[in-house]
This record gives C-alpha cells, structure tokens and sequence, in this order.
C-alpha cells in the first residue's frame, strides 16, 4: 500500500468522532429491494473484473479516486474522491457502459481507508479491547467496535483535525453458530451444517465452518463417518496484538471415500434449490442463508471485508476472522447454522454460491465467509 504521509501526520496529534450506539446503527441506510438488481450487479462484475479489483476480499490496486461502491436498489453507487467528466468515463467504461450506475463524491480513497484502519487498529489495541473493526463505505469511515468507549485512553486525545473513524460499544463477543443443526454433520462432540460440495486436491470435498473442526477429527453424517478434515482454516497466525487470526473460518472435509455422495443441491424449507459458481460479494446485494436451525434467513450485505473477534465455547478462547461480510436482515442464523451455505439468485433464477455462514450477532446481523476466501485455499466449487 501506498505511504500514508498526510496521515502519519495527522496521527501525530489524532482525534475521531467517538459514538456509542448499538452496533446495528453503524453503517447508514442501504436499500433492500431485492427486485431488479442483476443490472446493477452486472455492472459491479464488469468493473470488478476489469479493475481487477474486489469489494469482499482486499485488492491490492484500487485506484486513486475510487471510495468503493455498493448497489442500492437497481443502482450500482460508484463512490469517487473526484467526479470530474474524465473519471467518470473511466468507471463507466469500466462498467461497460452500464446505465445503471451513478456516482456520488466522498472524502477518502478506499485505499486511504484501507491504510487508515490498519495503523489505527494497532494503536488502539494498545489500549482497548477491539473486538470488530472495517470500512463502511456507505459512511466513507472506518467503523471500530471496543468494549468501553466511556474509558479515559490516550487514543480518545481531541484535536481540531478529526479523521473519519467511528467508534461504537460492543457489549458483548459475537456467537460463533456451531453446537447443533445444519444439513446435520457432526465430529462426535459438535454439530454443524453442510455449506457445499466440490474438488479439493482432486478429491471430492466439502465445506463447513472452521471453528472446532480441527485437522484429523472424524465427521459424520446420519451417525455414518463421511470422512475426515484435512483443511481448517482458522487461527492460522498470531495477530500484533497476540490474539490468533486467519482470513475467513472454514474448513475442507475429505469425502472421497465416503458411501454418502454429496450433491449439488441446498436443502430449503420447500424441498431443495440447485447451485452453480459463485458470487463476487458488494455491499447492497441480497442473499439468503441456508441452515437446519433457521432453515432460510434472508438479508441484504451491510459491511464487507469486516474483522470480528469471537471466543470458543467453553474455553473462550478469543480469536480472530478477517475478511467477513455482515449480512442484516429481519433476523439472524442462530447456534447451528455455522458451516451453512449462502446464496445469491440471479433475477434468471440462477443460484450462485457466496460464502459460507461463520456467526451471529443475536438481533444485529450475520457473518459470513465469502466463497473467494474459501476458493484462494484452492478448493473449487462444483
């Protein structure tokens, strides 16, 4: 990433806008209208891909001008430091000329966001308990949830110059979903869902949440062994503040000797839906979330590339998962829905995969994994 000069300065002397407010009120008011959003989220794939850039999972070349961007309605928002006629052109080029994109101004780069949440997350674990923290780009802030706000620490030092950065109580860690239903699986002590089947290594495979399927452990399903975890994806490096982090809480279960074949199907309430590929997640879009607990819960994503703390039940341990989307909706997946599948329905009808379920927080929002995490382990959706 580029050096941040002006904000190294700013940090000499640092103040931001401190809030407390429950965590559901964070990020502002995105549209819900699940009809008509396969334009705009065309629009999104084609500057995506040929930006070669990613809205849920962190892309290493955003350009100068662009402050991110999210659908509302049947509009893909593109958000831009500078809308001159010239940079513009550049994004609806991008777009492929797609009519339904409009732009609005912002203060800060998306890159500059980046940066920011970065050097401010370190200073402030110095000091407090960070147990959430990403960049909304419906409020062009980086958002940052700690246990006290109210508590006298050196990063709460006023100045004249205030940095966009919001702080927010957490009351409490999310709740990691594991402990029961799913397409129910189980490692003899814990149960889960399926969230689906294809190629890891050649072999075939499938994906569950990551949180207490350790590598070796058995799985089975229907009191039958299908296999055994020979990936998760969890707690892989220590993070500078000591706590242990990864991209994403998954894990790749090896099924390729089991007498149980997986399918390409998503259990529903009203039988079953097919899935094929998967979705390139942007705040905005709606989804729905399959688990045996919830059976379907529908939501539209609020924040991506989200970092949350979580604690392991009964040890509670905290670690950490980078790398998240929030989903909110009417209600949240509940305990047993980790592992749970995703999906994203084109206005065609075509379901795509777009990430696994990871946590709740109970009457806030969803967490969830999005598939690109879960595809850069090198597994490969059937």
């Amino acid at each position: 990433m580029k050096k941040l000069k002006k904000l190294m300065t700013l940090l000499s002397c640092f103040s931001f806008f401190l809030y407390s407010m429950n965590i559901s009120v964070v990020a502002s008011n995105v549209s819900k209208n699940e009809n008509s959003q396969d334009a705009a989220y065309s629009a999104y794939l084609n500057l995506s891909e040929n930006l070669n850039i990613r809205m849920d999972s962190v892309s290493s070349n955003y350009p100068d001008t662009f402050g991110g961007c999210y659908i509302d309605g049947n509009k893909l928002v593109i958000l831009l430091t500078e809308l001159t006629p010239q940079e513009k052109q550049y994004y609806i080029s991008a777009c492929e000329n797609s009519s339904d994109v409009v732009f609005e101004q912002v203060n800060y780069s998306y890159e500059y966001l980046l940066d920011l949440e970065e050097e401010i997350v370190s200073r402030v674990e110095k000091n407090a308990n960070v147990y959430e923290h990403y960049i909304s780009v419906a409020t062009n802030t980086v958002n940052i949830g700690v246990d006290d706000i109210s508590e006298d620490v050196s990063w709460k030092s006023r100045t004249a110059t205030p940095l966009p950065i919001l702080f927010y109580e957490v009351s409490s860690l999310p709740e990691t979903a594991a402990m029961q239903g799913g397409e129910e699986i189980t490692n003899g002590s814990d149960s889960f869902s399926i969230c689906f089947f294809g190629k890891y290594n050649s072999k075939d495979s499938l994906i569950t949440c990551g949180h207490t399927n350790t590598v070796g452990k058995s799985i089975y399903y229907n009191n039958t062994v299908i296999g055994n975890v020979i990936k998760q994806n969890l707690k892989l490096y220590t993070d500078v503040d000591g706590i242990p982090a990864s991209y994403g809480d998954f894990s790749i279960v090896d099924i390729s000797n089991s007498s149980i074949n997986g399918s390409g199907y998503v259990k529903t309430p009203n039988g079953s839906i097919s899935a094929t590929g998967t979705a390139n997640l942007v705040v905005g879009l709606t989804v729905k979330m399959y688990g045996k607990t919830s059976s379907c819960v529908n939501g539209t994503i609020k924040n991506t590339s989200v970092t949350a703390t979580f604690y392991e039940p009964g040890t509670y341990e905290q670690y950490k998962v980078k790398g998240l989307t929030t989903v909110e909706g009417a209600t949240t997946v509940a305990s047993g829905d980790s592992g749970g599948c995703v999906i994203y329905t084109t206005s065609t009808g075509v379901n795509r995969i777009a990430g696994c379920i990871t946590g709740y927080k109970a009457g806030v929002y969803s967490y969830i994994t999005p598939a690109s995490y879960i595809e850069s382990s090198g597994f490969s959706f059937n």
